[in-house]
């Protein structure tokens, strides 16, 4: 027996509950909502800056966005949520204040969050 003719299947049709995949019209919306653009991912950000330095790390951070170009953004973006697009209406920016080497941003794309250091001095240092 085929699967199109299997009533199990016919039944169990779970995307057709979801608006989005109704017709095409709504899946291009989908699709083009998920786009990622520079704009959209600076949008997606939940930082709370609570200091100076924090607050120039994060301005560091939008404008190191702002700067990449087309390629370089989706490997960004796919290291900072683990996908290409912005599947995520919320990326959350936590701070942290470490000294030395081990200053690099983490990110935990399971959130996604990223741990941005507030040590950073420079726009050429975080980038």
């Amino acid at each position: 027996m085929s699967l199109s003719t299997d009533s199990r299947y016919l039944q169990s049709e779970p995307l057709k509950e979801h608006t989005s995949f109704t017709d095409v019209k709504s899946l291009r919306e989908m699709f083009l909502d998920s786009k990622p653009t520079a704009k959209k991912v600076i949008k997606a950000l939940d930082a709370k800056p609570t200091s100076e330095a924090e607050k120039k790390s994060l301005g560091f951070l939008k404008k190191f966005i702002k700067s990449l170009d087309a390629v370089s953004f989706k490997v960004f973006l796919k290291f900072l949520t683990g996908s290409d697009m912005l599947l995520q209406k919320t990326i959350f920016v936590a701070f942290t204040s470490v000294e030395s080497i081990m200053r690099a941003p983490v990110v935990h794309t399971c959130g996604p969050c990223l741990e941005l250091p507030s040590t950073s001095q420079s726009y050429n240092e975080l980038a």
